[in-house]
């Protein structure tokens, strides 16, 4: 048992340091102890695993894999969860190790989690080159895989080690769990750039003796122990980096072999030196031919072939067979996630290729515990995580080259078979749901999937990047109020029919806030998906631009972005050379001093005319908002998007910003059976009668059942999962998972194409520029990239978005604190009224004894929040108030004018009305509501030109806006009113006609339109429907219906968080 357990030990030992199974120490796991506490933590985990093992509440993996292999020798064999008899009992056996050994971290001082563990076990192996240490390691690991300690085995371990020694080959397989979970344990983007080697490792050792039975006995002699592996697609920013930083040295632990990794590809720069039995070498593809070594198997990796785009399969169609063809050495795929690995087997299939591991009469996948992920279960995408293997094909070499070469007819027939397999399980699943019935009753929405948020992530990417810099997440949002348009259109529709909302988690602190969303991320350990950035206060100083500069590091030819906090659409963007950045810097953060008198000069209809996303709005963006700080971030560009331009006919390039959308399921631990509710006094039965009341009692009580039986239930045991599967817990460290489904994705391309002067222009995505298509490997590649980043970032059960934490967090910079907790207030002042206004009075009071103006800019924003207070009770008068204290603190706040010209609106005073209006869109020209309600102020005041120029101006920035589509409807038609006929006396003639009747036009248009966009609480009257079958019939002449308020229109209440 000794000799098993010490063939385990040395599997990922970094260079240099004595080995142990947990793994190399990177990234911070190793936490180095005295050598009489590594002993005690060797006893006391000795004690744990005997007393698991003794009361049964573990098994010792011999016996995990003998239940799991059921007397099979196939570690690739399928289990009855799925999954692989290996892949099982690694899982269960690393699931024990981590439950009997859990106790120890508390006490020794390690964070409790998987993390925890990897940095025990690290601090053990400092000693590893101690006799006294590796003799009690050697023990506790005989108890692990075998379930002996001192004691002689009893007669049941004989079988084991019988077992063990006939498959010898299996120790190190059975034993990797401990390597595995070091994998586990590692940050996101270490983990990903580690599953190049350690997937090779894996596959060499699954699949290693299935492999040589393949070769010809000459192949093998010649070969002697090496083992040689061609890297198909590889390329210099990923597998060329791993060989200059020496990572392939994981490639060959499972087993003492020299091993020659081939790393074939385009543009790799072979600048790296070999060490240890390890040796990698750079090719071009053209060497396949001849001048290198015969390879033991060749592995391609994550290159989206069986997403069955014709680009794709037409650059790797023609490769795959050739490796294919006789005497050529094994084939091993990998992909990012099922639907690929479906697509790869029914292309390969088509190719006649022979799958070394198959599933009854199906060619058969593999999940990779080595991927990315690790091999998480709820990871739908994943690096690696999923392989195939071939050797062979069953057509002749004529047959698979004529193939090969034929890509339309290849591609159709696997498409085919995809579609095929995809109809007979969803037939099968019907069958299935046919026969279980439907749970909650059987209408449309009973089906969908009940979701608690569903949202957006704008990002830039490029594929031929590094893996820390192909995937740059910008800004993420909620999809209810995000925009989609184009290709975008499919991923609400998606949502809409798959989904419904449920139990809603509230995260519009998060979502709106650049800042905690940054840090957020970070935290969750996917710094690397992040641009670089600072935040700056919002005041401007001579040495602003050169602090800015050097937090970045920019050079002199540098480019940055500077952003508000807190604003969308672009409000704010402003991307700026470093030569340039202090003269910016002025004009954004240096508002005119009298700002009254400012309003007064600026042309009244400057809104409606200006260059939208020019410098002169944005810098008015930043006057006008309430947020104390400013950030700057790196400038982070996609590869290019072509597009054909319309004018031209010519092909042009746009860096465009990829818009993924994604939607969020809650699941529970130990959640109670339906029918069930957990209460201060125990689990409560609610009756199920629907002939009385729902009620329920305590159990124990003498209530719970139904009302007409009166049989009192039994308190349940409650799920540790929906899933049943012991090792869960491995995966899900809290008590709340959210489950991720993502929806798709698209291009959003900016106004300038990539050869513009235009640097705003050419990087700010808008979508009147138009969008298109993601590539579906390009997608996928995303979503393996994110990992589980989003499921964490929106996981408020683990991440509290409480007001104490937020100004604990940002407890050295006391306003953006209050600002943060003044937002988190404004975001309950609906659902917990009581509740925001104490925290907004602590907001108060935490600045009160600041001064300066990012102290006024807080003030200002909960001063406008207290006033939104009061107008919520209709109390205008006192939220008048609030506004103008408001004012008073930011003369530039565009909000508190908007509001006040709200309060002048209720109060009938509508010339006032209109001056704050106007003044609200001078500073904040993409603010919807001002232009809706400017339009209803006009309407009042009989000025239906001005209040259609208004509604009009709105529509071009906002045009799913149906307050101000109906309000340029009613203006339309009065104007159409007013006009002269052609026959009247005095009348402008057939041109009057003919403006009557384009007016008419136009109101029917707008009024569509404001019925098609209305949200359900918006009134639609039956004069409103009249109306529209008025405009529609041109043969009646245009007449007011009695009854439609033709000054009233409709408002447009935004209190704007």
């Amino acid at each position: 048992a000794g000799k098993m357990v010490k063939k385990v030990l040395p599997q990922f030992s970094s260079e240099g340091s004595p080995p142990f199974g947990a793994g190399p120490v990177v990234d911070g796991l190793r936490q180095e102890r005295s050598l009489a506490s590594t002993m005690e933590i060797l006893r006391e985990q000795g004690d744990l695993l005997q007393r698991a093992l003794a009361s049964h509440e573990v098994e010792s993996t011999a016996m995990v894999a003998i239940t799991a292999f059921d007397g099979k020798v196939d570690p690739c064999r399928s289990h009855a969860n799925g999954t692989t008899c290996i892949n099982e009992t690694l899982l269960v056996s690393a699931g024990n190790y981590y439950k009997a050994c859990r106790p120890l971290l508390a006490k020794f001082g390690f964070e409790d989690g998987i993390v925890g563990l990897a940095r025990l076990n690290q601090s053990i192996s400092c000693y590893g080159d101690r006799p006294e240490v590796m003799e009690l390691l050697v023990m506790n690991m005989c108890r692990v895989l075998f379930g002996i300690g001192e004691q002689a085995p009893e007669e049941g371990m004989i079988s084991q080690f019988v077992w063990l020694a006939v498959m010898a080959s299996m120790v190190p397989l059975l034993g990797s769990f401990l390597s595995w979970l070091q994998h586990l344990a590692l940050p996101p983007l270490e983990r990903r750039l580690r599953s190049v080697p350690r997937t090779i490792a894996w596959v060499d050792l699954l699949l290693h003796q299935e492999v040589q039975a393949l070769r010809s006995a000459a192949a093998r002699r010649a070969a002697g122990t090496t083992r040689v592996v061609w890297l198909l697609g590889a390329t210099d920013a990923l597998e060329g980096r791993l060989a200059r930083e020496g990572r392939f040295s994981d490639a060959a632990v499972f087993k003492d072999l020299d091993m020659r990794i081939c790393l074939v590809g385009d543009g790799l720069k072979e600048t790296w030196t070999n060490r240890g039995p390890i040796k990698v070498s750079a090719h071009a593809w053209d060497e396949c031919l001849g001048g290198m070594p015969e390879p033991t198997v060749a592995i391609c990796m994550n290159m989206g072939v069986g997403t069955l785009d014709e680009a794709v399969v037409e650059t790797w169609l023609l490769r795959y067979a050739g490796f294919l063809g006789p005497g050529r050495c094994a084939l091993v795929i990998t992909c990012r996630c099922e639907a690929e690995a479906m697509g790869e087997a029914a292309l390969l299939e088509v190719l006649g290729a022979k799958p070394i591991m198959r599933r009854d009469s199906e060619t058969r996948h593999m999940r990779n515990l080595y991927s990315g992920m690790a091999g998480n279960p709820d990871a739908d995408f994943d690096e690696n995580g999923w392989f195939l293997a071939f050797a062979g094909s069953s057509l002749s070499a004529e047959e698979l080259a004529k193939a090969g070469m034929d890509v339309p007819g290849t591609l159709a027939r696997a498409r085919r078979l995809v579609e095929e397999r995809a109809a007979a399980e969803a037939a099968g699943s019907n069958g299935r749901e046919g026969a279980e019935g439907v749970v909650g009753g059987d209408g449309p929405e009973s089906r969908k999937s009940p979701a608690v948020f569903w949202g957006i992530l704008d990002l830039k990417y490029d594929p031929d990047a590094a893996p820390q810099d192909r995937v740059k997440v910008l800004e993420t949002g909620d999809g209810q109020s995000s925009k989609f348009s184009g290709y975008g259109a499919a991923i609400k529709e998606t949502f809409t029919k798959e989904n419904r909302l449920e139990e809603t988690i509230r995260c519009a602190v998060l979502t709106e806030n650049k800042k905690l969303t940054h840090d957020k991320i970070v935290e969750c350990g996917y710094a690397h998906l992040r641009p670089k950035q600072h935040i700056f206060p919002k005041v401007y100083s001579e040495g602003l631009a050169a602090q800015v500069a050097a937090s970045l590091r920019l050079g002199d030819c540098g480019t940055c972005v500077l952003k508000l906090c807190n604003r969308t659409r672009g409000a704010g963007v402003v991307p700026v050379p470093v030569g340039e950045l202090d003269a910016t810097l002025k004009g954004l953060l240096q508002p005119p001093g009298d700002m009254e008198a400012w309003l007064r000069d600026q042309p009244e209809d400057w809104a409606y005319r200006v260059n939208p996303g020019c410098f002169d709005e944005q810098s008015r963006h930043w006057w006008s908002n309430e947020c104390p700080v400013f950030l700057a971030e790196e400038l982070c560009l996609s590869a290019p998007t072509t597009r054909m331009c319309v004018e031209t006919q010519e092909e042009r390039s746009f860096d465009g910003t990829m818009r993924v959308g994604f939607s969020l399921h809650r699941e529970m631990r130990d959640r109670l059976p339906e029918g069930w509710l957990d209460t201060p006094e125990g689990p409560v039965f609610v009756s199920d009668d629907p002939g009385s009341s729902a009620h329920g009692g305590a159990v124990g009580s003498g209530y719970g059942g139904s009302r007409a039986s009166g049989v009192p239930k039994a308190a349940p045991a409650p799920r540790p999962w929906d899933d049943d599967r012991p090792y869960m817990d491995l995966f899900r460290p809290g008590d709340v998972l959210l489950r991720l489904q993502w929806l798709g994705g698209y291009w959003k391309l900016p106004l300038q194409a990539t050869d513009s002067e235009d640097l705003r222009g050419r990087i700010v995505s808008v979508a009147k520029q138009g969008t298109a298509p993601v590539p579906g490997a390009h997608l996928h590649d995303v979503y393996a990239s994110l990992g589980d980043m989003v499921s964490l970032l929106f996981n408020t059960n683990a991440n509290s978005l409480s007001h104490i934490s937020l100004s604990r967090r940002y407890s050295e910079f006391p306003e953006f604190a209050a600002f943060v907790c003044s937002r988190l207030a404004a975001s309950m002042r609906v659902r917990d009224r009581q509740r925001s206004q104490q925290i907004l009075a602590l907001a108060r009071s935490s600045i009160g004894k600041l001064s300066g103006i990012q102290r006024e800019l807080v003030l200002s924003y909960i001063e406008r929040n207290a006033g939104i207070y009061e107008a919520m009770h209709s109390r205008w008068q006192t939220a008048e108030a609030g506004f103008r204290k408001a004012l008073q603190a930011m003369p530039a706040n565009a909000t508190a004018r908007y509001l006040l010209g709200m309060a002048h609106l209720e109060a009938g005073n509508l010339s006032v009305a209109v001056v704050s209006f106007r003044e609200a869109l001078l500073l904040d020209p993409d603010f919807k509501a001002p232009y809706a309600n400017l339009g209803v102020a006009y309407l009042r005041q009989g000025d239906f030109r001005s209040a259609a120029e208004a509604c009009r101006a709105g529509l071009l920035r906002h045009p799913a806006t149906p307050q101000a589509s109906y309000n340029l409807a009613l203006a339309r038609v009065a104007l159409a009113l007013a006009a002269p006929s052609a026959g009247e006396e005095g009348g402008a003639g057939v041109g009057a006609a003919a403006g009557a009747a384009e007016l008419r036009a136009g109101a029917l248009e707008a009024l569509e339109a404001s019925r098609e966009t209305r949200a359900q609480a918006q009134l639609w009257s039956e004069e409103d429907e009249e109306l529209l079958v008025l405009l529609r019939d041109d043969s009646r002449p245009l007449a007011w219906p009695r009854g439609v308020p033709l000054r009233e229109g409709w408002k447009f209440c935004s209190w704007r968080p």
